[in-house]
């Protein structure tokens, strides 16, 4: 149940997430800064997420957020999840503020008892789903979950166009102010890829790219996710003798993006840490509706959008130094503000 500190707390809020902390992820990112912000304003926090190992514990307190997990994976489970949901509906119903981010198909059957307790429900939208365009389906839930909650936050402004969602708030994400400067170039080009190595974050494109110009350049690639095509990466970079080194996830990779020159990124908080660590950032898109999300955004300008293995080699050759103006407005970008912007969401009339 929710904890009643000697302060008086200002309100209590649940976060309703597919992941979250020890996983790594964007959204697992976004959650966790976000509640910690909130923390430091006395705010009682709490999070509804699944379980992504068998070992985890169903329920522990982590740097002070109390996370209760589905003790199973949720996806196509749905009758599991709702008599979870059910089973623990208290957790619902002493919460002030419940925030749902992309998984609102879990609270469908008690939304007749949150409405009839007079519950704010509000949406965060992350992102887009799978490598191609969103099916019908997927556009009927998000438009569903913009019309059954109170407000919303969609990270990107490609929502509208694509799932029917009229944003309350637009966000790109946030960062933390760079720990490591910059360092000088050395003989070798540095290069890093942020992200799941999956078709949508483009990394065969970004391998093949590395392929055209690995034998005119001195140049090293450090790739730093994990992902259904790993295998099939490290394969490629193997049969092509390419120097490239798979690091798998590391948890605080953001911190080290500053000693690289160029950074391989198609996800807004691998870019906007790029960008705040003067790197120059090449994004990959494959369809058109990761088109509208890369360029339908305040740091379109700043980076370089390519479609294929020949555009990102093309990119690769240039030497454009990355504005000032960028590395400004991503380190403007903080959790702070991000928190602020919860915050706002919430006392909406």
């Amino acid at each position: 149940m929710w904890n009643h500190p000697p302060r008086s707390k200002k309100m209590k809020i649940l976060h309703l997430c597919r992941y979250y902390t020890p996983h790594i992820g964007g959204v697992e990112t976004h959650v966790a800064k976000v509640s910690q912000q909130l923390r430091k304003k006395n705010h009682d926090i709490q999070v509804i997420t699944q379980s992504h190992n068998q070992d985890l514990a169903e329920s522990e307190v982590l740097d002070g957020i109390l996370a209760h997990r589905l003790p199973f994976s949720a996806e196509d489970r749905k009758f599991p999840t709702w008599k979870w949901f059910w089973n623990n509906r208290e957790l619902l119903f002493h919460a002030d503020i419940i925030h749902i981010h992309d998984v609102f198909w879990w609270v469908i059957p008690l939304l007749p008892l949150l409405w009839y307790r007079q519950k704010k429900l509000y949406m965060t939208f992350h992102g887009y789903e799978g490598n191609e365009n969103p099916r019908l389906f997927a556009k009927f839930w998000h438009w569903a979950a913009y019309k059954l909650t109170l407000g919303n936050i969609c990270v990107g402004g490609f929502h509208t166009k694509w799932y029917g969602v009229t944003p309350t708030y637009i966000t790109y994400g946030a960062v933390n102010a760079p720990k490591i400067k910059a360092l000088p170039h050395k003989k070798n080009t540095l290069i890093a890829f942020v992200g799941r190595l999956e078709v949508d974050n483009g990394i065969m494109q970004y391998l093949k790219a590395f392929r055209h110009l690995a034998g005119q350049h001195t140049l090293h690639l450090d790739i730093f996710g994990d992902g259904s095509l790993r295998k099939k990466g490290e394969n490629y970079a193997k049969k092509h003798d390419l120097p490239v080194t798979f690091h798998g996830f590391v948890p605080d990779v953001s911190e080290k993006i500053g000693r690289y020159e160029v950074v391989f990124a198609s996800r807004y908080l691998s870019i906007l840490e790029g960008l705040a660590n003067e790197c120059r950032v090449i994004a990959q898109h494959t369809n058109e509706l990761q088109y509208d999300y890369l360029h339908h955004t305040p740091f379109a300008s700043w980076i370089c959008i390519c479609a294929s293995a020949e555009e990102i080699a093309g990119c690769l050759t240039q030497r454009a130094k990355v504005s000032s103006k960028a590395a400004e407005w991503a380190c403007s970008q903080t959790w702070e503000s991000m928190a602020k912007t919860y915050q706002t969401l919430w006392t909406l009339p």
